[in-house]
């Protein structure tokens, strides 16, 4: 009880947000987040597990505030290839290439995806108003 009363206290008087947001209902991790975007790549045939795999977290964007930004790359020899840039809605876990503007999925992805949905509690209806937002201005 002391605990909870605690963390109360330092989220609502520190505004510390995130030693708050990660046992709020609704909101996902930026490490869970993180990990869609390994589950994407390695279902594409991509090595996230070697140490030459690089998953780097991009600046928040404030013109689109639900999503965690990362970008993908993988050292080859004298070069550092891009795999790609991807953005998770933190409310959904709807996963993007935000580059392309284009929604991303698989099925083990669809379950992954389901689970964490589950796990912050998201009502249906708040899924589909949520899953409307796409990290981009292009066509989705």
């Amino acid at each position: 009880m002391r605990v909870m009363l605690l963390r109360f206290v330092v989220c609502s008087f520190l505004l510390v947000g995130f030693l708050c947001s990660a046992d709020a209902p609704g909101q996902l991790t930026r490490e869970e987040a993180a990990n869609l975007v390994k589950q994407w790549l390695t279902t594409g045939g991509y090595p996230t597990g070697s140490p030459r795999f690089t998953l780097d977290s991009d600046i928040d964007r404030t013109d689109f505030p639900v999503f965690y930004f990362f970008s993908a790359s993988y050292e080859q020899g004298q070069s550092v290839p891009t795999l790609g840039h991807f953005a998770v809605n933190q409310r959904t876990a709807d996963l993007w290439d935000w580059e392309l503007c284009k929604r991303l999925s698989t099925p083990s992805l669809r379950t992954s995806q389901k689970l964490l949905r589950s796990k912050m509690r998201l009502p249906t209806r708040e899924f589909r108003e949520s899953s409307k937002a796409a990290p981009c201005s292009g066509p989705t």
